[in-house]
């Protein structure tokens, strides 16, 4: 039913109000995205098949972060960036290693996912003012045998614990 509304707006270019029997003329433009095949929801019977027609006028196909090697480094520099300033925290920076380290992770969750990553691997990192391999909390992946990792030193806790505010501070 949203389905066919959404079509129906899209073609006549005006909208109805719930209850009312006025029409009001709007001009916008729709800009989606899905993870999804769509044709074969189509084909399948569970999307609209002139819907998927009327919204597919410009696709623009932007693979997984997976498949784009060379946007890692700039999107882990950028979110460390953009995550430091946020937090008010002295600037930090990632090494080579950590950002091998990185690009050996397959990311199905794509750049969220390395969003929140660099995030938790600035709050662990405390005062440091590099990000290393082991600040990063990812599994290891099945094709790099573990001899192959760089060297990392655990992350050690006092029995007393620590104070997340002030680590994330750099206090």
């Amino acid at each position: 039913d949203l389905q066919a509304k959404l079509l129906r707006v899209l073609q006549e270019r005006e909208i109805q109000r719930l209850g009312s029997s006025e029409t009001i003329p709007v001009d916008v433009r729709i800009i989606a995205a899905t993870n999804a095949d769509l044709l074969s929801k189509v084909e399948d019977g569970r999307f609209r098949e002139d819907l998927y027609f009327r919204l597919n006028v410009v696709p623009v196909h932007l693979p997984p972060l997976r498949e784009r090697h060379g946007d890692l480094s700039l999107l882990a520099h950028h979110f460390v960036e953009k995550i430091c300033a946020l937090e008010d925290m002295p600037a930090k920076t990632l090494t080579p290693a950590a950002l091998d380290r990185l690009s050996q992770h397959h990311w199905p969750g794509n750049i969220r996912e390395l969003e929140n990553t660099i995030e938790r691997a600035i709050a662990l990192s405390g005062r440091r003012t590099e990000l290393l391999p082991a600040d990063f909390l990812l599994p290891v992946p099945l094709k790099t045998p573990p001899q192959a990792l760089p060297d990392h030193t655990p992350l050690a806790l006092p029995e007393s614990g620590h104070d997340f505010a002030q680590i994330v501070a750099g206090r």
